[in-house]
């Protein structure tokens, strides 16, 4: 026959699990987290702020890789490779039309 555990052994378990489980809840910030979604000033300057610096990092990002692209397709007309030559100095006479006016 198997023996029942004792009700102190259950209680102890019991204690160190929601210890262990208050531990992992802190670790995570629960706490803060549900606090910040009860104030919506908060919240709304939390977003909005994530937003800006999104945007911000893609205009950054788009604005080098832009820049990469025109530089390679100056090289690549500079190489003077007959096929593509003339269809590069359009697209970059284009591109740069369109950042002086843009």
């Amino acid at each position: 026959m198997e023996k029942e555990p004792d009700h102190k052994e259950v209680l102890l378990e019991l204690e160190r699990r929601i210890g262990n489980l208050a531990w992992q809840l802190e670790r995570l910030r629960v706490a803060e987290y549900v606090e910040m979604l009860q104030d919506r000033r908060r919240l709304f300057i939390t977003y909005f702020l994530t937003g800006v610096a999104r945007g911000l990092g893609m205009v950054i990002g788009i604005s080098i890789v832009g820049a990469l692209l025109v530089y390679i397709l100056k090289r690549l007309l500079v190489a003077n490779l007959p096929a593509i030559s003339d269809y590069m100095a359009h697209l970059i006479r284009l591109i740069e039309f369109n950042l002086g006016h843009g």
